[in-house]
C-alpha cells in the first residue's frame, strides 16, 4: 500500500520504496539487541518512528528537490537512493541473514491451511492497515487534501490546501506501512539487506495488477 500510495500522491514510483521494508526490519532488530534488549511490543514503535523519519528524510533529501523533475529522473534518482540504503545497511549489519530470536510457536489450521503465529498476523495486520488508510483518506481531512494533489499539485496549491504538510504526510504513511510490511515479513522468515529489492518486486507487481495508484488493487 506505501508503494501505491506514493504514486497515488506524487504520480512517481518510489522504487527506493523496498529499502523501507528493509530498514523497518533492521530498526526493529536494532532494538531488540544490544544495548537496547527491548521486547518485541516495545521494539515496535521506536522502529516504526525511525522508519518514518528515514522516509522524510528521503523526501528532503532526494526527490523534494526534484519535484518538478520527469519521471525518468526521479526513477533513476530512487534506484540510486535504493543501491545507497542497501549498502548502508550491510555496511551495519553484514550481508548475513540474521533473525529475531524468537521462540518458535506453534501455528494453528483454518479451512485445511496451516498458518503460523507470524502468518496470522500479517493477515490481521494487514486488515487493520487497510482500514485505517481507507479512514484516512476517505473520512479525514488530511486524505482529502492528499487526493487533492494526486489530481492536481498545482490546482491543490492554488486552493489553499498547504501541499507541504499532506507530502509529509503521504511519505511518513508509506514508511510505516513499508516498516509494518518489513517486520511482520522478517518475524515470518529472516531479515538480509537483499529483502528490500526482492519484496519490491513482488509489491510492483501487485500494483501493476491491482492497478497502479489504487489501494484497493494494492490490498
Amino acid at each position: 500500500m506505501g508503494l501505491t500510495l506514493i504514486y497515488g500522491v506524487l504520480n512517481f514510483v518510489n522504487f527506493a520504496h523496498g529499502e523501507l521494508i528493509m530498514w523497518g526490519a533492521y530498526f526493529l532488530f536494532l532494538f531488540m539487541g544490544e544495548p537496547f534488549g527491548l521486547p518485541l511490543y516495545a521494539a515496535i514503535p521506536p522502529a516504526l518512528a525511525l522508519t518514518g523519519c528515514l522516509g522524510v528524510a528521503m523526501d528532503f533529501s532526494v526527490f523534494r528537490p526534484l519535484r518538478w523533475a520527469n519521471r525518468l529522473t526521479l526513477l533513476i534518482a530512487a534506484m540510486g537512493l535504493s543501491v545507497f540504503l542497501r549498502n548502508a545497511a550491510q555496511f551495519f549489519w553484514g550481508a548475513e541473514v540474521r533473525t529475531y530470536g524468537l521462540e518458535v510457536s506453534a501455528g494453528t489450521r483454518f479451512f485445511g491451511l496451516y498458518l503460523t503465529m507470524p502468518q496470522m498476523a500479517i493477515i490481521l495486520v494487514t486488515l487493520l492497515c487497510v482500514g485505517a488508510v481507507y479512514l484516512l483518506f476517505f473520512r479525514s481531512r488530511l486524505g482529502k487534501s492528499m487526493r487533492a494533489l494526486s489530481d492536481n499539485l498545482d490546482l491543490a496549491r492554488i486552493s489553499g490546501i498547504d501541499t507541504k504538510r499532506a507530502i509529509l504526510a503521504a511519505w511518513v504513511i508509506s514508511a510505516v506501512l513499508a516498516a509494518i510490511g518489513g517486520i511482520l515479513l522478517a518475524l515470518d522468515t529472516n531479515l538480509s539487506p537483499e529483502m528490500g529489492i526482492i519484496n519490491l518486486i513482488k509489491a510492483f507487481a501487485a500494483t501493476l495488477i491491482g492497478g497502479v495508484g489504487n489501494l484497493w488493487g494494492a490490498f
